[in-house]
């Protein structure tokens, strides 16, 4: 299983040269499963911004396919999600479904909220997403609670 390099390249030219720098960095390392990609991202320090996440997250699907129980977020979801938020004031906001947090991180971003609550059902993911949004907390169960509130 390789890394699905064709997508990153095509987010390159919007990311800033230190990114593109460690991504490159970790063609070189080799990345063939989620928890290698987690751990190299952990080791290189390598963070994203909430605009490049639905590049991200296809390329981590077209790589470890679906049945790893990664989703891609479409750039145009995101967008929608982005603009609605936009500017709203929100203090906490949680996604019980959050998989690796892509879609939590664009929401984070556009709401500026201070308490993010992402929920998943695999250890994998929420180690992939506490990299990719180190400001939520996880839990590894899903929480119909908050669902009500």
């Amino acid at each position: 299983m390789v890394f699905d390099w064709q997508i990153m390249n095509e987010m390159a030219n919007d990311m800033n040269m230190d990114t593109q720098q460690k991504l490159n960095k970790l063609r070189w390392i080799g990345v063939s499963s989620v928890e290698k990609l987690t751990t190299a991202l952990q080791k290189e320090d390598i963070h994203f911004s909430s605009s490049e996440f639905p590049a991200l997250g296809r390329a981590i699907t077209n790589t470890f396919g679906k049945n790893s129980g990664m989703f891609p977020i479409p750039e145009w979801l995101a967008t929608v999600f982005s603009t609605i938020a936009q500017g709203r004031t929100v203090n906490s906001i949680c996604d019980p479904y959050a998989r690796i947090g892509l879609l939590i991180g664009i929401m984070q971003e556009a709401t500026q909220a201070k308490s993010i609550i992402a929920c998943t059902l695999a250890n994998s993911e929420a180690a992939l997403g506490k990299v990719l949004v180190g400001d939520a907390e996880w839990k590894e169960e899903i929480q119909s609670i908050y669902l009500a509130h």
